[in-house]
């Protein structure tokens, strides 16, 4: 046999055909093709040599580093300059935050962050200011420009009223935004998000001297801490929580009047709208208290609320629902019936606080006055007061809710829908909690679904077949037969298929056996197509470690050194960030470029695997060339 000419390198199908040539070739002992393997591959053995290493001896042969960039040379759309995936939920009208935009307008926000164009970027928030807090997957505009190094763009957003801890699941807001510039070493984009997080909430990083003195629960510490650092009194931390916060998620009602006595605002908003009362009912997602604190003895929630108030926190209608005080919620109507139907400064709704302390009164008197259980707020996109009365298996609750139109098939984000959750957590009043939200129009969701059922719902077309995530769900189930059933159904979903796909919310729903991925690649999956922050298929299974599957799509024309937006790294890098040694040795064998991205060495694979502290990658990254 031998190899094509430069002439030919314009042919990729012709390549594809010479690689599956030579791979046949070499296991059938032809000497040209076993002396093109031995000089271009270490170590190659015909029972074990796959398509993948063919490509790659081929590339070498012909003066290319990889199969990759060989398609590259031969006219194949480089996965890195691809157009990203748009996701499915943003057409048309689209909520993720508790106002409703434009998900088109949403994603070319979204894009013009991430390309640095300002113009677009001002004229698309002057025309919407809601787009501001469109999110996808906890990711806002602002993430989009801190990922990019735009400072221009994040400085844009800022002065226009961005709110980063408006995120779901705070964690994800100021924290993740700070320390990813700092990380990749964005020093403009991270000095402006200091200037701004300190001006909105009196952000101080030596607030964490304070917090740490309480998070340990060493009062002496505390005043020691108060004594020499006044000032941290008036401080927040990056999430914006400032000591009574700290003082309510520790459970230490008696700091309380110290705090507030030395200064520290019992009513302080932190970056996502709630105050110390509202924290105590809804909870940290960060730090959990029975997590973080377990085998400590803490106050409970009554002893210390009643410490709060004494300390000056107001009793607003939140806090009055929250309790069950009648009185209070009445006279507050009063004053204004209209805070019936408006959320609260961390847009959650007094419907969901009564209805989560399972107070039927207060709840029968928001409604009166209006309250819509089905109004999107924080967590919920339908509503969150359904969804907490079916978990304490409040039959009635639930069912005069449903009377005044609460979505019977809502679920708050991260969590089960109202049916799952009554079935789970509604104990004997199960039961009749499932039967009033079917009556109501509720079916079972697809993730409680068995195969036999989702592959009656394909048989049947019934209607859960068209939800978002639906196909998703089939084929993170590795069931041949039923990815089988899809593919019948919709072929065309192979087309709507990217890295960012190949996995739904839980680390274990996932596409995982090679199987039922050689039979999407088979249909048409192209594994270089990016998701929305242009994650590609090799991303997705180089990052988990499943080094088959990365085989498999590299065999398949997989970009082994495509870019992702959000880590502005390669596959390897990926491998590297999560420990995987023998990943990594596997990519770096097929050609992977160490070195990449050259013009951002925070984001190389060897500096992920520093930062992670993974030292067999290290080791393996950092040994000599050929060694």
């Amino acid at each position: 046999m031998s190899t094509p000419q430069s002439g030919s390198l314009k042919d990729l199908p012709q390549l594809k055909r010479r690689a599956k040539e030579l791979l046949r070739a070499f296991g059938e002992g032809d000497a040209e093709a076993v002396r093109t393997v031995r000089a271009n591959f270490h170590g190659a053995e015909p029972g074990q040599f796959r398509l993948a290493q063919a490509q790659l001896v081929l590339a070498r042969s012909i003066g290319y580093a990889s199969w990759a960039r060989l398609r590259e040379a031969a006219g194949a759309e480089y996965a890195e300059r691809r157009p990203r995936t748009k996701p499915a939920e943003l057409d048309g009208r689209y909520i993720c935050d508790v106002d409703a935009v434009d998900g088109e307008q949403a994603w070319a926000l979204f894009e013009a962050c991430r390309d640095g164009d300002t113009r677009s970027v001002r004229a698309l928030i002057e025309a919407d200011a809601n787009l501001l807090h469109a999110q996808y997957w906890y990711t806002q505009p602002i993430h989009f420009a801190v990922y990019a190094n735009q400072p221009e763009i994040v400085r844009v957003l800022l002065e226009a009223g961005t709110q980063p801890g408006r995120t779901r699941f705070m964690d994800g807001g100021w924290n993740k935004l700070l320390h990813r510039a700092e990380d990749m070493g964005f020093d403009e984009v991270h000095r402006i998000l200091v200037e701004a997080a300190h001006a909105r909430f009196q952000y101080d990083p030596e607030f964490a001297q304070l917090r740490d003195a309480i998070v340990a629960r060493k009062r002496r510490r505390v005043d020691t801490v108060l004594g020499e650092r006044p000032d941290l009194t008036r401080a927040c931390d990056v999430q914006g929580n400032n000591a009574i916060h700290w003082a309510v998620m520790t459970r230490q009602p008696d700091l309380f009047s110290l705090l507030c006595r030395s200064g520290v605002d019992p009513n302080h908003c932190r970056s996502d709208g709630q105050t110390p009362a509202h924290l105590l009912f809804n909870g940290d997602y960060g730090f959990r208290t029975w997590r973080e604190l377990k085998g400590s003895v803490l106050a409970d929630v009554d002893t210390t609320l009643r410490a709060l108030l004494d300390a000056g926190a107001s009793v607003d209608l939140s806090v009055a629902c929250a309790v069950g005080d009648a009185d209070r919620v009445s006279t507050l109507l009063a004053e204004d019936p209209g805070m019936a139907r408006r959320l609260d400064s961390g847009r959650r709704s007094p419907l969901m606080y009564a209805a989560r302390g399972g107070h039927l009164e207060i709840v029968r008197l928001l409604l009166g006055h209006g309250a819509d259980p089905s109004q999107p707020e924080e967590l919920a996109n339908e509503g969150h007061a359904l969804w907490m009365a079916c978990a304490l298996g409040r039959v009635d609750i639930v069912r005069v809710l449903l009377e005044h139109g609460a979505d019977p098939h809502s679920a708050p984000d991260s969590a089960d829908s109202c049916w799952g959750i009554a079935e789970s957590r509604a104990g004997d009043a199960a039961p009749e909690v499932l039967r009033l939200l079917e009556s109501h129009g509720a079916t079972k969701p697809m993730w409680h679904m068995s195969n036999d059922e989702l592959r009656d719902a394909l048989t049947t077309d019934a209607p859960v077949t068209r939800e978002h995530w639906f196909a998703e769900e089939v084929l993170a189930r590795n069931d041949l037969t039923l990815v089988e059933s899809l593919l019948e159904k919709d072929p065309a979903v192979v087309d709507r298929l990217h890295g960012g796909t190949l996995r739904l919310g839980s680390p274990d729903v996932a596409i995982t056996e090679s199987t039922v991925l050689e039979r999407l690649l088979e249909a048409g999956f192209d594994p270089n197509r990016p998701g929305w922050l242009g994650k590609t298929a090799l991303h997705h299974y180089a990052g988990r470690g499943e080094t088959g599957n990365a085989l498999l799509v590299i065999e398949n024309g997989a970009d082994i050194d495509a870019l992702d937006d959000e880590f502005r790294g390669t596959p390897l890098a990926w491998a590297a960030a999560e420990g995987h040694v023998d990943t990594v040795r596997m990519l770096l064998g097929y050609g992977a470029n160490p070195t990449l991205p050259v013009n951002l060495p925070q984001a190389t694979p060897l500096a992920r695997a520093r930062r992670a502290e993974h030292e067999g990658v290290v080791r393996l990254l950092d040994a000599p060339p050929g060694s």
